[in-house]
């Protein structure tokens, strides 16, 4: 289905959507991050990287630990709140789904390390390293997804995207949208002041950060900076990602190609399809500058439209793709393109 809510207006691909059902289990949808130096962090477990973290205590300490955090069915947020618990402040390059089986480097200080895992997640993999994991500090991603009791052939999806050159719109997925799908609407709230409103939208969500804000609530602004910079500026940058769909969308509509579109923020020079959303949610760059909160959000241009590289596809059982996207991409788009 087209997530007109979210800013995606229409399909790219004309090609009839298949059948069956997507994520019947977490391990039908298995992310591996690719480090920015090529590796890519398996959700396995070998005897090799066994050997080596049995070992690891012993070898010279440096300020920060690296690991491969192996997460299933769990969301990137709470699990590093979790983490939090026992290490302190968690590094991580970027946000995991969380109805699937994942895996990324993360990174914590050094002296708080011991074994840790729970029962949806493992650390592994372990290394000192004298730099923390920042956001965006990975290459991409390699996705490996199962569609189960697919009726229809695959093969008229695959043809269209060769003939594409393997592109496809770069639009933000539902996961940068949070559980409720909503974060856009509180982020919009923010930019615009409106910081009571974007209480009330925030208590009726379920999840820790809304319970955490309703224990504060009779004073919003302080409630909201309680939350932490990075969580305030995770529903701005939702709101950014809001914009660039619908200017996405309307780009493609028009038939106009630009390679690059930017995000809405400080100092950025949106072009005239940005501009059109800005002018219908009446606000400004300038907005994205947030005193009351002390968070400020920059722009930055992004890609139109992402490749996909190494596509696999196997129909023997059920339908398997394999495919690795550049960091920033999404697989749910993909999936949103071949399923209608």
């Amino acid at each position: 289905m087209i997530i007109n809510d979210l800013g995606i207006l229409e399909y790219y691909t004309k090609s009839k959507g298949i059948s069956g059902e997507i994520k019947s289990f977490p391990k039908d949808f298995v992310v591996e991050e690719i480090t920015p130096q090529g590796l890519v962090c398996s959700v396995n477990y070998s005897l090799k990287q066994r050997f080596n973290d049995f070992f690891f205590k012993f070898r010279t300490r440096k300020k920060f630990v690296r690991a491969t955090l192996v997460k299933k069915d769990l969301t990137t947020l709470k699990c590093v709140r979790l983490l939090e618990k026992r290490f302190g402040r968690v590094g991580y390059a970027g946000i995991k789904d969380r109805k699937a089986v994942t895996s990324q480097r993360v990174s914590f200080f050094s002296k708080n390390f011991e074994s840790f895992n729970g029962s949806d997640f493992c650390l592994k993999n372990f290394e000192y390293n004298h730099n923390r994991i920042a956001p965006g500090n990975l290459r991409g991603n390699v996705f490996s997804l199962r569609v189960r009791n697919n009726l229809n052939g695959v093969q008229s999806f695959v043809d269209e995207l060769i003939g594409n050159n393997m592109f496809l719109p770069n639009f933000f997925g539902v996961q940068r949208f949070g559980i409720e799908k909503n974060t856009h609407k509180i982020g919009l709230l923010l930019v615009k002041r409106e910081f009571e409103k974007a209480g009330e939208v925030l208590v009726r969500s379920n999840g820790f950060f809304e319970k955490k804000f309703k224990e504060n609530s009779s004073d919003s602004v302080k409630a909201f900076r309680l939350l932490g910079n990075r969580i305030l500026t995770f529903y701005v940058h939702a709101l950014q990602s809001y914009i660039f769909n619908n200017a996405l969308s309307k780009m493609i509509i028009s038939g106009d190609q630009k390679k690059h579109l930017s995000l809405p923020g400080l100092h950025s020079k949106p072009c005239k399809f940005v501009k059109q959303q800005l002018n219908i949610l009446k606000i400004s760059t300038r907005d994205f500058n947030i005193p009351e909160l002390r968070v400020k959000v920059a722009g930055f241009e992004r890609k139109s439209f992402m490749r996909v590289h190494d596509l696999r596809v196997s129909e023997k059982e059920d339908l398997a793709l394999n495919f690795r996207l550049d960091k920033g991409c999404y697989a749910s788009i993909i999936l949103n393109e071949l399923c209608k």
